[in-house]
């Protein structure tokens, strides 16, 4: 004997192929969410229709379809709106509407775009009034392009429905 067990031989494959399917099955599920986000009507939308069908053809669970489906209604059932309160570069603020269905790893995502524009989580909601700025800053273009570059990164994430600043 070698020392070696059928099952562990069997679990090694098992694994590999595994994660292979996983990343299929990932890559189905963000394609069937872009191309259902603007119209998840499947019987209106053809490249919908197209995505559901290749994603059928690598064996891809009808409940993970379903899913991928619900997200881009926007009808999950957990999700919820959060808003976030942002110091930006030269004491600009933001407000940032969100809506998520996992609040952990949206903030996780939102800390990693601040730290890589210089902004950070912070109390700026006294800035505004009904989402209108108060206290509009006059800053140098440069200045301005470094916030709004900050702007863009957020509506970038697909949980982020607003961001409201007062430049």
């Amino acid at each position: 004997m070698s020392g070696h067990s059928h099952w562990a031989g069997i679990k090694h494959k098992k694994e590999k192929a595994d994660q292979k399917k996983g990343k299929i099955f990932s890559y189905h599920s963000a394609t069937i969410y872009a191309t259902a986000k603007g119209n998840p009507d499947t019987l209106t939308n053809a490249a919908l229709r197209a995505a559901i069908e290749k994603a059928k053809t690598d064996n891809m669970p009808k409940e993970n379809i379903e899913r991928a489906l619900e997200k881009a209604r926007g009808a999950s059932a957990s999700g919820e709106e959060v808003t976030y309160e942002i110091v930006g570069p030269y004491g600009s603020g933001l407000l940032l509407e969100v809506l998520t269905d996992n609040k952990n790893r949206t903030l996780g995502e939102i800390k990693i775009i601040l730290r890589n524009h210089d902004a950070q989580i912070g109390s700026v909601s006294w800035m505004f009034s009904n989402k209108k700025a108060n206290y509009p800053l006059t800053l140098k273009n440069n200045q301005k392009q470094k916030i709004l570059q900050l702007v863009k990164s957020l509506k970038e994430l697909d949980e982020v429905k607003e961001v409201y600043h007062n430049i």
